[in-house]
C-alpha cells in the first residue's frame, strides 16, 4: 500500500519542462561578463530542474559558442533546447544533428524519467 501511495503521488507532482520553466528564476540572475555567463546560467538550470525530476543537459552550440541547456526524451529520441539566460524553449533537434555537442549530466535511467516532460 505504501509503495502504491508513493507512486501516486509522484504522477500527482510531475511537473513538465514548460510548467517547470515558467516558475524557474534562473533568467533573474544577472550576466556578469568572465564570470557568470552562459554555462552558469545552464549549471544554474540543470540544478534546479534536478529538484523536479526533470534531467537536463549541457548543450554546446558550436557555431554560436554558447552553452545552452537540452532536456533528452529518450522515447522520441530528441532534445529540447532551451536557453538559459531567459528560460525560453528554443527548438528541437534530433539526436543525429552534428550542430552541436551535448554534455551528459545524469546517469542513462535518470532520462526514463524525462519522457512527456520534456515536451
Amino acid at each position: 500500500m505504501k509503495r502504491l501511495s508513493i507512486i501516486i503521488a509522484s504522477v500527482v507532482f510531475v511537473i513538465t519542462l514548460s510548467q517547470f520553466l515558467s516558475i524557474d528564476t534562473t533568467d533573474n540572475h544577472k550576466y556578469i561578463n568572465s564570470s557568470y555567463v552562459c554555462r552558469n546560467f545552464a549549471y544554474d538550470l540543470i540544478m534546479n530542474a534536478s529538484k523536479y525530476n526533470l534531467y537536463l543537459d549541457y548543450v554546446y552550440l558550436e557555431d554560436r559558442n554558447h552553452m545552452v541547456v537540452g532536456c533528452y526524451d529518450p522515447i522520441a529520441g530528441k532534445y529540447v533546447f532551451m536557453e538559459p539566460q531567459t528560460d525560453r524553449i528554443t527548438g528541437y533537434d534530433e539526436v543525429v544533428a552534428k550542430n552541436f555537442t551535448v554534455f551528459r549530466v545524469w546517469d542513462t535511467p535518470m532520462y526514463y524519467l524525462n519522457h512527456r516532460k520534456c515536451v
